[in-house]
């Protein structure tokens, strides 16, 4: 068994670890197969608060849609349908803003 240095501590690291018991950076040198992937994502929060606003205006859109409550309202069915409109609409500009900032 070697030392090595770990290349982000700078500590002395076994050779046989498969990460730096101090900062968790992995120093084992294994084949590109057997490398395990770790997606993070790094969607920004806007973003995220864009998507439950999305969510917030449809379920109140369909809500205001409910046949009983349209009824009692001259404007509701209009005001339904715009709502729901508008979540969609935050939904598709939420996830094309995350794709396209990458977070």
């Amino acid at each position: 068994m070697a030392l090595i240095h770990c290349p982000e501590c700078h500590r002395d690291v076994s050779d046989k670890a498969a990460a730096c018991p101090s900062c968790a950076y992995p120093v084992a040198r294994t084949p590109h197969g057997q490398r395990s992937v770790h997606v993070i994502e790094k969607t920004a929060r806007k973003w995220k608060r864009l998507r439950v606003v999305g969510w917030l205006l449809i379920l109140v859109g369909g809500l205001v849609l409910f046949p009983e409550w349209a009824a009692n309202h001259t404007h509701g069915e209009w005001l339904g349908s715009w709502m729901g409109s508008a979540g969609v609409a935050c939904l598709w500009i939420s996830r094309a803003g995350a794709w396209w900032y990458h977070g």
